[in-house]
């Protein structure tokens, strides 16, 4: 295996355990702050959209 195969596998593997981590961190959170978490999420997802399309008319 050559080091940038091994870099690739290793990271893939912490991807998954973080991805798996936040999934559980994020049922542990009570129904309301789950909505909560989703829509702040959203809401930011929307601004950076924002910015982007901001930059893009900037240029």
């Amino acid at each position: 295996m050559t080091n940038e195969e091994r870099e690739y596998q290793e990271f893939f593997v912490k991807t998954l355990k973080a991805s798996n981590d936040f999934v559980n961190d994020y049922k542990k959170l009570s129904p309301q702050n789950q909505f909560r978490f989703v829509q702040d999420l959203k809401n930011q997802a929307t601004y950076n959209a924002l910015c982007e399309l901001l930059s893009l008319f900037r240029n």
